[in-house]
Formats: C-alpha cells, sequence, structure tokens
C-alpha cells in the first residue's frame, strides 16, 4: 500500500464566523469527487483502489480576533 499525505491551509481575508461542520462536508465531497477523476487515478498509477480521508485539525482553527 502507498499512502500521500497532503495539508493545505482555507484563509479568508474578511471577519466571519465559519460554519466548520459545512466546510468540512464540502471539502469531503470535492475530495471524493477526485476519486472519479480518471486523470487522479491515472497520476496514481493506480489500478485497484483509492481512498481518500479527510481529516480536520480543530485545534488550527483561528478564530478572528475582536
Amino acid at each position: 500500500m502507498r499512502t500521500f499525505k497532503f495539508a493545505f491551509v482555507v484563509e479568508c481575508a474578511s471577519k466571519g464566523r465559519a460554519d466548520t461542520q459545512k466546510v468540512e462536508e464540502l471539502l469531503d465531497l470535492a475530495l471524493k469527487d477526485l476519486i472519479y477523476d480518471d486523470s487522479f487515478i491515472e497520476a496514481l498509477d493506480e489500478t485497484e483502489a483509492v481512498t481518500i480521508q479527510l481529516i480536520p485539525i480543530p485545534d488550527s482553527f483561528v478564530a478572528p480576533e475582536a
């Protein structure tokens, strides 16, 4: 089995309160779409199965300053 780990950061320019649960759901859906993308599978050189798991890091959620 091969495992690839990536991290990314979402930055918002304006103040506001994010619905982090909804954001997580939308990111999860977007990443799952990759599984059905032939170009993605080809880039991985995979012939059997691909699993993508979104792992939130709640301690890294920074609240806007008051």
